[in-house]
């Protein structure tokens, strides 16, 4: 189990296999000197431990030059990573005295792999289909390879190629239909009733076909792949495939937009009645998003300016913006002016008033005294204006 792998546009993913090992009692020096050394006994964890550097050493590349759709999606790659770990890891489990038996249930995993099947929603059958085929493909695959070369001689009966099919069967969760189909083909090739390439080429066309329902492409050898194209009713076959999976793919494309559209929709629900009669400084402890952020701002901004005057907006926006200090300014200046007229004017008018009082009180001073020289006579009615 390796972890902390990349991608070609560097997701993180992870990755596992199964490693059957084999020790041999001739080997046991090379065991004891190389992987034992002074110890007494060793350890699941400590043979993991060792054999960790070669195995991400082995799959490193492959992750790095693979897309995790590609990883996802695509048997082949899985199948070339279980045949480069063999090829890796067989000379360094030599030199433990350890023979190398298989690799086997290679995958990959980790979040980003969740990530994508929840962002499927209600198309996660979609997956779990896709995911049938590309583990019937790679059984298929390894199927196929028992054809080639002497590999199926290396059986000693029809009970170890039984064996054999069983174990990659479970190792790929493909059905017992599929296991006992393609362990009835290899027995009638062990036979000699069926042609090896006729059953490679059976083999080949029932993986272009199950490939071509996923949307993958399979790469074949020269001689199998023109045999393919020359195959018309499997090209018909394929693009009768092609429309119905080019159909279904925009069919789901738009469920899924329409899932991700009412999602969204839903959340800014949520959103909203979270936000209803908090304040703007709850609100911007609950908002993460600078743009949200922003508008929260101007909001709060424009709701406290609505019971000010222009002079208060004014100042208030003064240290912001150079446009509304200069405002500001012309403002205060035009005030000032205003200020300075209104207060002529009241001198004027205080003016204007002492001299009218001042007469008054000269003509009263006048009527006065020629009250006093005649006491005996009543005094003389006057109108002022």
């Amino acid at each position: 189990y390796i972890e902390d792998l990349r991608t070609a546009t560097e997701i993180p993913v992870e990755f596992s296999a199964e490693i059957t090992l084999h020790f041999h009692a001739k080997d046991a020096d090379d065991f004891a000197a190389n992987l034992l050394k002074e110890k007494r006994e060793l350890s699941y964890e400590e043979l993991a431990g060792v054999l960790g550097a070669e195995v991400r050493y082995a799959v490193e590349n492959l992750c790095n030059t693979s897309t995790i759709e590609d990883l996802v999606k695509d048997p082949q790659r899985r199948l070339h990573a279980e045949n480069v770990l063999h090829e890796t890891l067989d000379p360094a489990l030599k030199r433990f005295g350890l023979e190398l038996v298989r690799v086997g249930a290679a995958d990959f995993g980790g979040d980003a792999f969740e990530e994508l099947r929840a962002q499927a929603g209600e198309m996660e059958i979609k997956w779990r289909e896709m995911e049938i085929k590309r583990r019937e493909i790679e059984f298929g695959e390894r199927m196929r390879d028992l054809l080639a070369g002497d590999k199926m001689h290396e059986f000693k009966g029809e009970s170890d190629l039984a064996e054999y099919v069983a174990q990659i069967a479970q190792e790929k969760q493909v059905s017992d239909k599929l296991r006992e189909h393609e362990l009835a083909r290899l027995v009638q090739v062990q036979r000699n009733e069926l042609d090896r390439e006729d059953a490679s080429f059976a083999m080949a066309r029932e993986q272009e076909q199950a490939a071509h329902q996923i949307g993958i492409k399979i790469q074949w050898d020269s001689y199998t792949s023109e045999k393919l194209q020359k195959d018309a009713k499997l090209q018909d076959e394929i693009e009768r495939m092609r429309i119905s999976r080019e159909y279904d793919e925009a069919m789901g494309a738009l469920k899924l937009r329409e899932i991700k559209e009412s999602n969204r929709a839903k959340s800014l629900r949520e959103k909203a009645d979270i936000m209803k009669g908090k304040s703007a400084e709850e609100m911007l402890s609950l908002v993460d998003d600078p743009e949200q952020r922003d508008q929260i701002v101007k909001l709060a901004t424009l709701t406290q300016q609505k019971d000010m005057t222009p002079e208060q907006i004014l100042a208030t926006l003064a240290a912001s913006s150079s446009s509304a200090a200069q405002a500001l300014t012309q403002m205060s200046m035009a005030q000032k002016d205003e200020a300075h007229k209104m207060l002529a004017e009241y001198k004027q008018l205080h003016s204007d008033n002492a001299d009218r009082d001042e007469r008054m009180l000269l003509r009263v001073a006048e009527i006065m005294a020629v009250a006093a020289k005649r006491t005996d006579q009543p005094p003389t009615q006057q109108i002022f204006k």
